[in-house]
C-alpha cells in the first residue's frame, strides 16, 4: 500500500508542477504578449488619428470644392471680357487711312478700279524705262489730283472734286489721317484727327457751319479712301496702298458734299 501512495503522489506533483508553473507563467507572458497587440492597439489609435487626419484633409478638400465655383466665377468674367476686350481696340477706331505725303482720294466703289495712281493710263504711250517722276512721260492720275485747284482750303489741307470716268471723286489734299464716320443720312469723312471714335464723335458735334462743295453719286453705295499714289481696286481688300484703305458704305444714291472746320480738323459730309 505504501508504494501505491508514492505512485499516486508523484503524478499529482507532476501535474501540479507542469501546469501550475508553466501555464500561468506563459499565461502571464501571453497577457503581455497580448499587450503587444496593445501596442498594436496603440497603432490602431495611431491609424485612427491619421484617419481623423484624413478626415481633416477631407475637410480641406471640401473648401477645395468651393474653389471650383470660384473658378466658375472667374470663368464668367472671362466671358465678360473675352473677344469683346480683344475687339475693343478695333471698335474704338473709325475705319482710317492716310498717305505717304500727297493727297488722299475718296472714290466711289464702282470707279475704284479705274484709278491708276502713279501708273501710266491704260493705252498711254510710255517711253522705254520711264518711271513716274521722270520727264517726257504720260500724265498719270496722281499728277491730275496733285494739280486740283481746291475750291475749299482748310488750315492743313483742302477739298475738291476730280472728274473720273462717268463720275467724280473727292480729292483730299495733304498727308492727314482720314477716317469714315457713319451717319443715318450718309456719312462724314474726318481728317486731321486720331481716328479714335470718342474724339471724332465729340469734334463732329462741334461742327455747326458747313460750306457746300457739290455732289457725288455712289452707284454701288460704297466709297473707298486711300493714298492716291496707288492704284485702286474694285475689291477694297485687294488694295495695296501702304496705309491701307478705309471704306464707308452709306448706300447707293446721290449725296450733297459740304465741309466744316473744327479746331484744325476737317469734316466732309455726304448727305442725301
Amino acid at each position: 500500500m505504501a508504494k501505491a501512495r508514492k505512485q499516486t503522489a508523484k503524478p499529482k506533483k507532476k501535474t501540479k508542477a507542469k501546469p501550475a508553473k508553466a501555464k500561468p507563467a506563459k499565461g502571464v507572458k501571453a497577457k503581455p504578449a497580448k499587450g503587444k497587440p496593445a501596442k498594436g492597439a496603440k497603432a490602431k489609435p495611431a491609424k485612427g488619428k491619421p484617419a481623423k487626419a484624413k478626415a481633416a484633409k477631407g475637410v480641406k478638400a471640401k473648401p477645395a470644392k468651393p474653389a471650383k465655383p470660384a473658378k466658375g466665377v472667374k470663368a464668367k468674367p472671362a466671358k465678360a471680357t473675352p473677344a469683346k476686350a480683344i475687339e475693343q481696340p478695333v471698335d474704338d477706331r473709325f475705319p482710317s487711312t492716310c498717305s505717304g505725303g500727297g493727297p488722299v482720294i475718296a472714290i466711289p466703289g464702282e470707279l475704284a478700279a479705274s484709278w491708276r495712281g502713279t501708273s501710266p493710263p491704260i493705252g498711254a504711250d510710255v517711253p522705254a524705262g520711264w518711271t513716274w517722276g521722270s520727264s517726257g512721260g504720260p500724265v498719270c492720275d496722281y499728277d491730275r489730283i496733285c494739280d486740283v485747284d481746291y475750291p475749299i482750303r482748310t488750315e492743313y489741307g483742302g477739298v475738291g472734286l476730280l472728274p473720273l470716268g462717268d463720275g467724280q471723286a473727292i480729292a483730299l489734299d495733304a498727308e492727314l489721317v482720314t477716317s469714315w464716320i457713319d451717319q443715318p443720312d450718309g456719312g462724314v469723312i474726318w481728317r486731321g484727327g486720331s481716328g479714335q471714335r470718342a474724339e471724332g464723335t465729340a469734334k463732329l458735334a462741334e461742327a455747326t457751319t458747313w460750306e457746300e462743295l457739290g455732289s457725288i453719286t455712289l452707284q454701288n453705295g460704297d466709297v473707298h479712301m486711300f493714298d492716291s499714289a496707288y492704284p485702286g481696286t474694285a475689291d477694297a481688300s485687294e488694295n495695296r496702298s501702304s496705309d491701307g484703305v478705309a471704306v464707308g458704305v452709306p448706300g447707293p444714291g446721290t449725296y450733297t458734299i459740304s465741309v466744316a472746320r473744327v479746331g484744325g480738323q476737317d469734316f466732309i459730309r455726304l448727305r442725301r
